[in-house]
């Protein structure tokens, strides 16, 4: 671990599974990439950890579409991201159902 641990980059951590486990998200080399890849799983301190690639998907809450943010959004009016309906927000259709 000491061997990689200047070639690895803390992005950010958040919280999986009703906050009883934590995921790290790292940045590194391709060649470490691969590596740690290639390990059914990683020992750091006392802890075992299984590695996996981190996938971000972006989905807009104002159209529901994939690949941007509300910010970036030219939709005209909102789509309900629960029922799929347009002219209102997700908060309202809980109410309405």
């Amino acid at each position: 671990m000491d061997r990689i641990k200047p070639n690895i980059k803390l992005a950010f951590k958040k919280w999986r599974y009703r906050r009883t486990e934590t995921v790290y998200v790292v940045e590194c080399s391709p060649a470490l990439r691969e590596l740690l890849l290639s390990k059914e799983r990683i020992y750091v301190g006392w802890h075992v950890a299984t590695v996996e690639d981190f996938i971000k998907v972006v989905c807009c809450t104002k159209c529901q579409m994939y690949g941007h943010a509300v910010k970036q959004c030219k939709a005209a009016i909102d789509t309900c991201g629960r029922c799929g309906n347009y002219g209102h927000t997700r908060s309202v259709a809980v109410i309405l159902t």
